[in-house]
């Protein structure tokens, strides 16, 4: 066995006992330490000093004064819709006066959407956490600097975004997302699935454990690691770069049968490289065409294929 192979083994069982052991130290904390204002769930810059700027319930906003979103939101389904309107509304689907989410719109146009008291103050983890419903409508021209959401479980789903920059942090909901338009997009997703299918973006940095990864559409760089989910890759760039990193995790990369060229270069210790492409192989490289894609392949265990679709 190679020794960067050994080394990746030992590194993901270790990365997958320090995911797990941060996780359940992370639930006790927020309940012991519960009267601290700088313990944080959540990514973001809110502590208790500034809890009477939100307000409680749904709400509508002209888009034009929403330049980014931030939602925070434990369990249940996040929405992002588009809507005929000039409107950018938010709405909980739950009706208990005790569960409504609270938000704040700043003077800088950053929206901040937490789905109810309890997590916005951090008063404990398992509060009030049952799963509802976020719906947020948006213009489908609306485009803006940064739409990031914080989940553990829920599902998140959208019609599309468009922005500068995306960061979906989440445990084990699945992520699907059409029409995605952004600069850069980073999602990061222990078990739960991702789905996307891409109108433009330059940039992915996507992690996952075990759930599977689905990416299609016009897209430059994409990077996936890996630990046992399936990486699928329909790519339509002639000049994209595709780079994923996998412990036992099949990969197979899409191009349409009249794709130009790719170069292939590949790590592996017991998994197979296949190509419908008819190409030449040297060592641990496959080169078609005018090689104007480049592809990145490390895998201890994971099978590799390149399909015409």
């Amino acid at each position: 066995m190679k020794k960067s192979a050994k080394n990746r083994i030992i590194i993901w069982s270790i990365v997958s006992v320090v995911l797990v052991t941060v996780l359940v130290w992370s639930i006790f904390a927020v309940s012991f330490y519960q009267d601290s204002v700088n313990l944080q769930f959540f990514d973001s810059k809110i502590s208790l000093s500034n809890f009477d700027d939100f307000q409680a319930g749904n709400a509508d906003f002209d888009a034009e004064d929403v330049s980014s979103i931030e939602a925070n939101w434990i369990s249940g389904k996040v929405e992002i819709l588009y809507s005929d309107t000039d409107k950018i509304t938010i709405t909980d689907s739950s009706t208990d006066s005790d569960d409504i989410m609270y938000w704040n719109l700043d003077n800088s146009g950053n929206l901040e959407i937490y789905a109810n008291e309890f997590e916005f103050r951090l008063i404990s983890f398992g509060n009030n956490d049952s799963p509802k419903n976020l719906t947020i409508t948006v213009p489908k021209d609306k485009h803006f600097s940064d739409f990031d959401i914080n989940s553990a479980s829920a599902d998140i789903y959208a019609d599309g975004i468009n922005a500068n920059e995306i960061d979906i942090d989440t445990v084990s909901g699945t992520t699907e997302i059409k029409e995605l338009k952004c600069s850069y997009a980073n999602l990061n997703n222990a078990s739960g699935d991702i789905n996307i299918l891409c109108t433009q973006v330059n940039e992915f940095d996507i992690d996952t454990i075990s759930g599977n990864v689905s990416i299609s559409g016009n897209y430059d760089d994409l990077y996936v690691s890996s630990v046992s989910g399936k990486v699928t890759a329909d790519a339509e760039n002639e000049n994209v770069q595709i780079g994923v990193e996998t412990v036992s995790g099949e990969i197979e990369v899409g191009l349409n049968k009249d794709f130009s060229g790719f170069i292939a270069e590949y790590d592996k210790v017991s998994g197979n490289f296949e190509s419908d492409f008819v190409g030449t192989s040297h060592d641990d490289s496959f080169v078609y065409g005018n090689a104007s894609a480049s592809f990145n392949f490390d895998t201890v265990s994971g099978n590799i294929r390149i399909v015409k679709k």
